[in-house]
């Protein structure tokens, strides 16, 4: 089996179990099982990606693929409709399930998304309020990848989870602009078009991978040139060596306050949502 599942919380009863299928839309309820239902129960001691356990520990499914299998769908059945889906370390959405069945109280619902991107891992994780949770059946759709992208950040996703809607600031949409145009140029098998218009000083500090691919570039052209004298060499090794410090560590921190900003406005959104259905829950309660 190429997927394998986890979960943060223990099994109560059952064990957990992933099926893959060649597509989500062959799924009826004939194909449901004793052998694939698994009650997750929250205790203490449970622990999930983030750490959490001593009773705040968040229920969580987790799917993780090995070599260049990765995961480009999945499905859930199960009695828990809401769940937040999580593509490597990167908050993708939340997903609502559509009533499959009810029976004596309990309702079955589906839960499937078709991913924009291919995953080698997905957390799917339950709201704060549930503490438990049945699964009566986990499938996945895989596809293999025979070049496998290096590195987390994508600018595609930051986009996705923008929108339309969403102003930035002058400075963060510099920044993204800057970020767009050098992810493409990586892409463009021509290189060179960096050095026919080079960007000014104060764009290459805004993005400073732009300025370790010059640099990189600026590098492989000098390496054709006679060599310096040798003090003059490793002075000029010492101030690159220290500059890529520099950059990377400036990237890294630009990073994190991107994912940080986003996760923060989605938290928003998410807290919103989980009240509006709370009060929908006591409407229904008692409108019954």
């Amino acid at each position: 089996m190429s997927v394998d599942i986890s979960s943060s919380w223990p099994a109560a009863t059952g064990s957990l179990s992933c099926t893959e299928v060649d597509s989500l839309d062959t799924f009826c309820l004939d194909d449901l099982s004793p052998e694939t239902c698994v009650q997750l129960s929250s205790e203490i001691g449970a622990s999930n990606s983030e750490g959490e356990t001593e009773g705040s520990c968040r229920g969580e499914v987790v799917l993780k693929t090995s070599g260049n299998t990765r995961i480009s769908d999945f499905h859930l059945v199960t009695d828990c409709p809401r769940w937040e889906v999580i593509g490597g370390i990167q908050y993708l959405t939340s997903v609502q399930g559509a009533l499959l069945d009810s029976f004596e109280g309990t309702k079955v619902f589906s839960v499937k998304l078709k991913l924009t991107k291919t995953y080698e891992k997905l957390i799917l994780r339950l709201p704060p309020s549930v503490k438990s949770c049945w699964l009566y059946c986990v499938q996945t759709v895989t596809a293999m990848e025979g070049n496998v992208r290096m590195g987390h950040f994508d600018i595609n996703n930051v986009n996705h989870l923008l929108g339309d809607e969403k102003q930035l600031s002058n400075k963060a949409d510099k920044f993204k602009s800057l970020f767009e145009n050098f992810q493409s140029s990586q892409n463009n098998p021509d290189k060179n078009n960096l050095l026919n218009a080079p960007p000014k000083m104060s764009d290459l500090m805004l993005n400073p991978m732009l300025l370790q691919s010059m640099l990189g570039q600026s590098a492989a052209v000098k390496s054709t040139q006679p060599p310096p004298p040798p003090e003059k060499s490793h002075h000029h090794d010492a101030t690159v060596l220290f500059l890529k410090n520099y950059i990377d560590k400036k990237f890294e921190v630009m990073e994190q306050n991107i994912l940080k900003v986003i996760e923060v406005k989605d938290k928003i959104q998410n807290d919103k949502l989980d009240k509006i259905l709370e009060h929908l829950n006591l409407v229904e309660s008692y409108g019954s």
